[in-house]
């Protein structure tokens, strides 16, 4: 037995300061003062054996809106202690309960003077290394507003002492940080279910291990998500329609990036739009915002529906259409070489009546030997043209006469071939001269995002080709429930086929849905036509209006439009604006084109 025989753990511990806050678009943004720290207990005499496991470890937290948040210990809380020379033991609070210093007990676990120990809380029993403790920011619940419980039992802690013939004095570190939402516009007494945190870019660390030797930097990411979700049960909004939610975060910094905050209450879903911060170590954050529920906005468009008509231009796979002006337009098949671009002229008069069409397969589709790209969509820009390729998720730039050039775009990580659904990339792909954006999304949800049924990213380019990587850059978007099965049929498709974006800053998506069966034969589609306005909506996951919906299909394929390809055409002599869609026979049955005007 070595001749010390007694421990002081002093625990002096951060205090969460909320002051001077700001008000923002998006709620308050906290202005956070590093805590002081200091104090320290009496000594301590070890008497009890180490323990290496007994039971769930907790932490308490008080709340004072003047100087902030303030951990205090609890009965039968439980820390670690650590030496790299001296192996490892468990130590039980004995005194300090209700404060932010505490005494613990280690039993006959002695102490070497001179010799460094370290110690973490919660006390970690499944730490496969002493100085790597496993921590988990998962599974928080919630089970009444502004209930801290859960997140607090997330607080990790570390610190390092050296020991003296008198013990050992240690002052705890917290690794995470806590953020306080204050969720307004909810209606009293809503049964909230669950939230999702959602950054648009980055990933929210879920596990980590932390190496507790370590002063600065001690944590290493293990496994991220694409959401952090808190757990409510039972908890309903309270008089006054504000419901206050606590969350434990590994400290990330977010501070380029934006959050949706969504709550679900049955099928409901109520969302909010607030920027990120960058979350530090000891530090808490708090929000303040109305979420929103996801419907109460209008496009304020007149909306005038042309008739669809076939106008002969002979079987093929058109997926793209894109206005190079006056009478001339580049569609994109998507089972030709290169680029599958071609060349239509579509003449449209003044009143929006369309006149004969002519096509011509663009000369460097026809001279390339590039096969198999599945080529989507289509942009045109600085009098070039733009195609994403479904095959290796590219978005490539092609001259006017169908030539690639070399260049292309650089696809966020998160968008890249292998991290979407099969088959289902960028589809949909448009520019927008006043606002020098390009925008797409993915025909079906990224395999990520599976947690929230149909929720889309809309990403947004600059015209340099880089991804828009800021709080602008991207938005949430969710489609329609299906309106058909996908049983029995033997071929089935749901999802967003087609962007345009307009001059204000809006976007009209649309959705399309086809089902076809052999026996008895059918083939039936429909295609929603929904405006979202990414400038001005808070929602955190974007708000659409119904421009306009087409029902198409019967007994076989010939009356099927299946549309795939949309863009704006030219201005009428009512002052209204042109849409042009276009449909994808599969190279069996007629070509449809429909016109819809705007004003």
């Amino acid at each position: 037995m070595k001749n010390i025989t007694r421990l002081l753990i002093a625990s002096s511990f951060v205090v969460f300061l909320f002051s001077c806050t700001k008000q923002s678009s998006q709620g308050l943004e906290p202005d956070v003062i590093t805590p002081d720290i200091g104090g320290k207990t009496a000594k301590v005499t070890m008497v009890t054996p180490p323990v290496s496991f007994a039971g769930e470890t907790k932490s308490a937290m008080v709340v004072n809106e003047s100087t902030g948040l303030s951990f205090v210990w609890s009965a039968g809380d439980q820390t670690g202690v650590y030496s790299t020379t001296d192996g490892f033991a468990l130590f039980n609070l004995t005194g300090g309960t209700g404060t932010s210093s505490a005494t613990f007990n280690g039993g006959g676990f002695n102490l070497i003077p001179g010799d460094i120990y370290y110690s973490f809380f919660p006390y970690a029993s499944a730490a496969t290394e002493k100085t790597e403790v496993p921590i988990s920011y998962a599974s928080q619940t919630l089970t009444a507003d502004n209930d801290m419980v859960s997140p607090m039992s997330k607080d990790y802690m570390y610190a390092s002492a050296v020991a003296t013939v008198s013990g050992a004095d240690f002052s705890f570190n917290h690794i995470g940080s806590f953020v306080r939402m204050k969720m307004g516009g909810l209606t009293e007494d809503l049964a909230v279910s669950s939230v999702d945190i959602i950054p648009m870019y980055n990933e929210v660390i879920q596990t980590a291990n932390v190496d507790v030797t370590k002063a600065t930097n001690p944590l290493t990411t293990a496994s991220t998500s694409p959401k952090m979700t808190l757990t409510t049960t039972g908890v309903t909004v309270p008089s006054g329609n504000i419901l206050t939610l606590w969350a434990a975060m590994a400290p990330q910094n977010f501070s380029t990036d934006s959050w949706a905050i969504v709550s679900h209450s049955g099928d409901d879903i109520y969302s909010v739009r607030v920027d990120g911060k960058n979350l530090e170590a000891g530090k808490a954050y708090r929000y303040a915002a109305n979420q929103i529920a996801p419907t109460g906005y209008s496009h304020g468009f007149t909306v005038n529906i042309l008739e669809q008509k076939n106008f002969g231009t002979g079987l093929g796979q058109y997926s793209a259409i894109v206005w190079l002006g006056e009478n001339n337009y580049a569609v994109v098949d998507d089972k030709l070489n290169g680029g599958g671009l071609v060349s239509f002229t579509i003449p449209i008069d003044g009143a929006g009546v369309v006149g004969a069409i002519s096509t011509s397969v663009m000369p460097g589709t026809s001279s390339s030997g590039v096969t198999n790209m599945d080529n989507e969509g289509v942009a045109y820009y600085n009098s070039k043209l733009y195609v994403t390729a479904e095959a290796d998720q590219s978005i490539r730039e092609y001259d006017n006469t169908g030539v690639a050039t070399g260049n292309s775009f650089t696809v966020p990580a998160d968008m890249a071939v292998e991290k979407i659904t099969a088959n289902a990339g960028f589809e949909a792909f448009t520019y927008n001269a006043a606002t020098h954006k390009f925008w797409t999304t993915t025909e079906a949800p990224l395999q990520k995002d599976n947690f929230i049924p149909r929720l889309h990213r809309l990403q947004s380019f600059g015209e340099d080709f880089q991804p828009i990587m800021t709080s602008s850059g991207r938005f949430l978007y969710q489609m329609d429930a299906p309106q058909y099965s996908s049983a029995g049929a033997y071929q089935y498709v749901h999802g967003i086929s087609a962007m345009t974006a307009l001059d204000d800053g809006r976007l009209i998506i649309l959705e399309r849905e086809v089902r076809a069966v052999l026996y008895p034969p059918s083939a039936n589609g429909v295609a929603k036509l929904y405006v979202v306005d990414p400038v001005h909506d808070t929602a955190g996951i974007l708000r659409k209006s119904l421009l306009a919906t087409f029902i198409t299909g019967g007994d076989n394929l010939a009356s099927l439009a299946n549309y795939e390809g949309m863009c704006l055409g030219p201005t009428l002599s009512d002052g209204s604006r042109c849409i042009i869609l276009i449909s994808d026979s599969q190279g069996i049955a007629k070509e449809f084109l429909q016109v819809v005007t705007i004003k």
